[in-house]
């Protein structure tokens, strides 16, 4: 993920389907979220994280999203409910979902991996002692998820979140 790439995604998206990006949801400050953020914001796209994200990128020298939040920040966004929250530490320090109440769709992220993930992936910025957590909290939260997009590969339902629940306690365990 870069500026070149997101570039051509982005003129794609406006050529093929007529969309015209407006905002991007950055879910933590990896590249495969914050990549290509910085030609986004030199077409006026805004861009929404959380505040740890926010510090992070000053931290480090990364292109700096334009809103930050602490805990959570709910929107419309053309007539749809937006609800972005932090749930607490996970695969990173700073990762946020993404949920979609009226569709019961939640955007879990690097949080939640994947049905094929045979392991917790890069720990290189986890927080497995709060990742199991983590989980728990936002199942508690969101009853009646029926769609989980996770990071990487494919979505699926709440099968997800207990899969990362299992690989995390995998992890503990060594």
């Amino acid at each position: 993920m870069d500026n070149d790439k997101t570039e051509r995604l982005t003129k794609f998206l406006r050529d093929s389907f007529s969309v015209n990006l407006t905002s991007l949801i950055i879910g933590h400050f990896h590249n495969d979220c914050l990549g290509g953020l910085e030609y986004l914001q030199s077409i006026g796209v805004e861009s929404i994280a959380n505040s740890m994200t926010v510090e992070k990128c000053k931290e480090i020298g990364l292109p700096i999203p334009s809103i930050a939040f602490s805990d959570s920040l709910t929107f419309d966004f053309n007539g749809e409910q937006i609800e972005c929250r932090f749930f607490g530490a996970g695969h990173f320090f700073d990762n946020i979902t993404v949920w979609i109440p009226d569709k019961k769709i939640l955007f879990g992220g690097c949080l939640v991996k994947s049905s094929d993930s045979q392991d917790s992936g890069n720990l290189s910025d986890a927080v497995v002692a709060d990742w199991d957590l983590t989980i728990k909290k936002l199942l508690n939260k969101y009853i009646g998820i029926q769609t989980v997009i996770p990071g990487h590969s494919d979505y699926g339902g709440i099968e997800l979140p207990t899969h990362t629940i299992e690989l995390v306690k995998k992890e503990k365990s060594k």
